[in-house]
């Protein structure tokens, strides 16, 4: 099979695939317009984020077999027509689940104690202690949208730290909820309106594009922090 990979993964992956005796072409930075041009020639192609797998780039993909997305969300991928092409997507779900996690809760604890503000002002030589102290995240609440992968490993960690966890996903069983000490909420609003922290954990599709808008942050607690994650 011959791969095009046009944004860079790990050399142990590329290497990976010529062991099992595929042709792998390697183009990161390639553009948009160069694609174009070349995707015919290649029966699968690799992408993470950037790379826009969209309807133009399909139709030119007569020889097109399988998109890799070498991560989990598959926002830039016109599944639509890949499946109307009989064109294979696949995507790694679990791949950096536990980063995203941590960066999550690292934005939290910067947003609460003012870490970037005050790391910032010591460097100018600025030792204002109290204008940094920010407020302690224990014993606050944390609503946490979508609990999947990332937002179920952000809800531990948040409970471990003594926070007060809820979440809104419609599509996870309560069961899950219970499971992992989280108090489920039935719609956006009832999560909004009780949060100090609120963490965004959902794919991009119709459903969750602009589900948080002005009437949104106009109920939510004065002073709440936001970290979208998504």
């Amino acid at each position: 099979m011959k791969i095009i990979v046009t944004e860079r993964i790990a050399e142990e992956g590329i290497q990976h695939l010529k062991d099992r005796g595929h042709d792998v072409d390697v183009r990161y930075g390639i553009s948009p317009d160069e694609l174009l041009g070349v995707i015919e020639n290649y029966d699968a192609i690799i992408v993470r984020s950037v790379t826009k797998v969209n309807a133009e780039l399909l139709e030119r993909a007569k020889n097109l077999k399988v998109v890799g997305r070498a991560g989990n969300g598959i926002d830039n991928i016109d599944v639509s027509t890949c499946t109307r092409k009989g064109i294979i997507v696949v995507n790694t779900p679990e791949s950096n689940i536990m980063a995203a996690a941590e960066l999550a809760v690292g934005h939290a604890f910067c947003l609460f104690r003012n870490i970037p503000q005050a790391n910032a002002a010591a460097r100018r030589g600025e030792f204002r202690r109290n204008l940094f102290i920010g407020n302690e995240l224990q014993d606050k609440t944390a609503g946490i949208i979508g609990l999947g992968r990332i937002g179920t490993i952000v809800a531990r960690k948040l409970k471990g730290i003594g926070m007060r966890v809820v979440a809104y996903d419609p599509y996870i069983t309560d069961e899950k909820f219970r499971k992992n000490g989280v108090i489920k909420c039935e719609t956006l609003d009832e999560l909004l309106v009780q949060s100090d922290l609120i963490t965004i954990h959902t794919p991009k599709t119709e459903e969750t594009y602009g589900m948080i808008g002005e009437r949104e942050l106009s109920i939510c607690k004065d002073g709440v922090r936001i970290v979208n994650a998504a």
